[in-house]
């Protein structure tokens, strides 16, 4: 199906250069959509789909190929636009319905796409025109009618697509900063919110401690506080036990290994 479809676009630009033309001046208007891409409309004169694709090469344009939603509501203003035209004009546009298939292609581009007209296309012609019934939507029309067209940049629609791809790819780098520099401010509020929690607990441990010294009775903390360290000298090997006044009353005996050192 590829291959089919190649050579039918092929065999249509061999018509368009060996078709006789005849030489008409284009003396359309070109126009900027918000979207900063240019068009260039000629609606004065009548061309067939063929002179059409000669006029936009002049121009080193191409018919357009509306190959994205976004470009189809772009061209769609545009031509709803009173100030640009009273009525909408029946402008050739650069798609094809490959023959004997219900197929249509963009010749600039080779993609697919469609917003026919309702009750479109009946697949009897391979051309394709927008502006039918005054309406934006495409229908199939026969390729010697004369109408006007639309042309575009080819190399414009590239670097838009190009512009847009890093303006998406630089959208997806921002989110993940973003969301990189949020999970950083959770970790530093969680740090923060331990380091203050284990600063409470080490202060009310050390108050309890306080307060257990402070409740104990006076023989437990008098002889501490009065007591003068002395030095005994304990036989090799031999278990020393020390008498009750040298001890905590709650304590009964105490016994030190000599040191070996």
């Amino acid at each position: 199906m590829k291959m089919h479809q190649y050579d039918f676009l092929c065999q249509i630009t061999v018509i368009v250069f060996i078709f006789k033309i005849i030489e008409i001046k284009a003396v359309g208007q070109f126009y900027t959509t918000i979207e900063n891409k240019q068009y260039y409309v000629d609606i004065d004169k009548r061309y067939s789909f063929d002179n059409s694709i000669l006029e936009c090469l002049k121009m080193n344009m191409t018919l357009i190929a509306i190959d994205s939603m976004q470009e189809e509501e772009a061209i769609r203003k545009l031509l709803l636009n009173t100030n640009n035209f009273v009525t909408v004009p029946k402008l050739w546009i650069g798609g094809l319905i490959v023959p004997g298939t219900r197929t249509a292609v963009w010749i600039s581009t080779g993609k697919l796409f469609d917003n026919w007209y309702r009750g479109t296309p009946d697949y009897d012609y391979p051309c394709i025109l927008v502006g039918w019934d005054y309406k934006t939507q495409w229908t199939d029309y026969a390729c010697m009618s004369r109408y006007g067209f639309i042309c575009e940049h080819p190399n414009e629609k590239i670097l838009l697509e190009e512009q847009k791809k890093l303006k998406d790819e630089l959208q997806i780098e921002i989110e993940k900063n973003s969301n990189l520099q949020n999970e950083l401010y959770k970790e530093k509020e969680l740090s923060e919110n331990l380091k203050q929690q284990l600063d409470i607990k080490a202060f009310e441990e050390g108050h309890n401690q306080e307060l257990e010294l402070s409740n104990l009775p006076p023989e437990f903390v008098d002889p501490l506080e009065n007591a003068v360290p002395e030095s005994c000298e304990v036989p090799n090997n031999q278990p020393l036990v020390f008498p009750q006044q040298y001890l905590f009353s709650h304590i009964q005996n105490a016994y030190f290994m000599p040191n070996r050192y």
